[in-house]
């Protein structure tokens, strides 16, 4: 029987598919002639060719049956489906992904700032320690709070943080440690809490902790002087201990003074005598009659005063000859030990002390102003020298100097030279402010409010410095006057 056309395209057509790799074409249904027509071996290639390409599901595979592979993914959760854990955990992740991120963002900020925070305190710490060494005898927690005293006061300015971190080392040392009160490491603590106190003017407060010193070292002074069997053989710690308490004294009487406590002043200055052993520094003969003096200024008696200062003024030669070298520099932490000033700032006082009782009871403004200028000449000495000669000069040249200039730009007013005043009290209030001087501060800022000169907060220094000298002549003419 011959082979019909339709029979012959059908297997043709089914070569060209196995060729190509496609699905083998069916036999296609009887159709019309018009349709066989159509459909001609080379449209049937043609259409063939122009399908895309798929990959098959096996090279081998004996039907070359064509699928399309599902993504991976798909393909796993096919071969695992998840269960409703994996799915409600998956859900939170997708709900958490923000909220975690921002956490690691603040986490990591957090970690940055503490990490330059740690950086900046070690920072701090080396720098204080190798400037201002703390004594190792002290406590860790001690030594750090000591650091930052020093800080607060000598950089920042902030006495009452100053003062809170020393009374915090104390407190801690105390329930740490158990110290005595002659060991010079804790007597430095305890007396630059009263010295920051006193800079704060918190008299009432440094005085109490100054009487609590003063009468420890006393009772073990008394103690160790009455088991000696000689007093020309005194051993050198003791000859120490009784100069600190003959200078906690003296200060103790200043405060009395500044607080209005004469009666126990002029008790005090009376048993100073009693702790300056045989052969002491000739300097605690001149405090003892400074404050013998001031008891007595205090109280009026200008004459009694006039004669103490005097003493003092007698020894003016050894006292000066005795400030040859240059005051060393004191420790911050022993900033609040009183010391034995330099006797040219002995000198000093007992001048600026002459001139005020010149002044009470004279009311010679001429013969006042010399003694305020030789009190000038023997405070600051290094003056016209300039450079480092002058930051050598301790602080109680400094003090000298800024209540013996307010004391002259007051006679200076008072005597109605007010040119001459506003510069002599523009300079006292410099040095005032300088060494944190509140009471030449205060009266120098007065007096220049009164003549009604607009204090600023800074001061500038003045365009030359003070020569009490030029102005003697025409302060006496206006007093004269």
């Amino acid at each position: 029987m011959p082979t019909s056309t339709r029979t012959i395209m059908n297997r043709l057509a089914a070569r060209v598919a196995a060729h190509l790799g496609r699905r083998a074409v069916p036999a296609a249904r009887p159709a019309s002639a018009a349709a066989t027509r159509s459909i001609t071996p080379a449209r049937h290639c043609h259409a063939l060719k122009s399908r895309p390409w798929t990959p098959l599901r096996s090279a081998t595979s004996s039907t070359r049956t064509t699928t399309i592979l599902p993504p991976r993914r798909a393909l796993a959760t096919a071969k695992s489906p998840m269960s409703d854990e994996d799915k409600r955990r998956a859900l939170l992740r997708e709900d958490f992904a923000l909220p975690l991120k921002l956490l690691r963002g603040v986490a990591l900020v957090l970690a940055t700032l503490g990490t330059l925070l740690g950086v900046h305190t070690t920072a701090v710490h080396l720098y204080a320690e190798l400037t201002e060494p703390t004594p190792a005898a002290f406590d860790f927690w001690t030594r750090v709070h000591l650091r930052r005293a020093w800080m607060f006061e000598v950089h920042q300015r902030q006495l009452d943080a100053a003062e809170h971190y020393l009374a915090k080392a104390l407190r801690h040392e105390d329930e740490t440690s158990q110290w005595a009160l002659w060991k010079r490491e804790y007597l430095a603590l305890v007396t630059k809490l009263a010295h920051v106190r006193l800079l704060q003017c918190d008299a009432v407060g440094g005085t109490d902790v100054l009487e609590t010193v003063h009468a420890e070292l006393l009772a073990k002074f008394t103690h160790d002087v009455a088991s000696l069997d000689d007093l020309k053989s005194v051993p050198p710690p003791l000859a120490k201990l009784g100069e600190l308490v003959t200078l906690l004294a003296a200060k103790l009487v200043g405060l009395y003074l500044r607080t209005g406590q004469i009666d126990r002043a002029g008790d005090l200055a009376g048993d100073l005598n009693a702790t300056i052993l045989p052969g002491a520094d000739p300097r605690l003969a001149a405090t003892e009659l400074l404050a013998q003096g001031d008891v007595a200024a205090a109280r009026g008696d200008w004459t009694q005063a006039r004669d103490r200062y005097d003493a003092v003024v007698q020894l003016d030669e050894q006292l000066v000859a005795d400030s040859a070298d240059p005051a060393a520099r004191v420790p911050y932490l022993e900033q609040g030990i009183p010391t034995l000033l330099p006797g040219r700032c002995l000198a000093a006082i007992a001048h600026f002390h002459v001139g005020t009782a010149e002044l009470e009871a004279t009311k010679d403004l001429a013969r006042a102003l010399d003694w305020f200028d030789k009190a000038l000449t023997r405070a600051a000495p290094a003056a016209a020298e300039g450079g480092a000669a002058q930051q050598q000069q301790p602080r109680s040249c400094d003090e000298c100097r800024a209540a013996t200039l307010a004391t002259v730009g007051r006679e200076l007013s008072r005597a109605g030279d007010e040119v001459q005043a506003v510069e002599v009290l523009t300079q006292g209030l410099e040095v005032a402010r300088k060494i944190g001087d509140l009471d030449a501060d205060r009266m120098c800022t007065a007096e220049l409010e009164r003549l009604g000169v607009e204090v600023p907060d800074e001061v500038p220094k003045p365009a030359k410095p003070l020569n009490v000298d030029e102005q003697a002549e025409p302060a006496e003419a206006a007093a004269k006057a």
